[in-house]
């Protein structure tokens, strides 16, 4: 989570180092965005740190959830479905979140 918070930043840093404003004020970094390469780059990074996140939450409620039932399966008892309903909510309601 922090590496991705740090790429957007650091990329646009290194792209154009002299359209970075910085407010006293409200201590903020602005952007000019005057590069073109800006036009392809913007969309590419908020797909790319939308979706990555995205996916690893998906992958790790089924991975779970997947652990759980074969930790049921051995101990011959059966998955609750209170589990399974917050696993699978928390991951939904996660993943709604960050939608645009």
């Amino acid at each position: 989570c922090w590496t991705a918070a740090l790429t957007f930043p650091v990329v646009f840093l290194v792209l154009d180092l002299n359209d970075i404003y910085f407010s006293f004020r409200g201590y903020q970094c602005n952007y000019g965005y005057s590069s073109p390469v800006y036009q392809w780059l913007k969309p590419l990074l908020a797909a790319i740190l939308i979706f990555i996140p995205n996916c690893a939450v998906i992958a790790n409620t089924i991975t779970i959830l997947v652990i759980a039932k074969k930790s049921a399966r051995r101990c011959r008892g059966s998955l609750k479905w209170q589990g399974i309903m917050a696993t699978a909510l928390t991951a939904v309601i996660y993943c709604l979140s960050v939608l645009p």
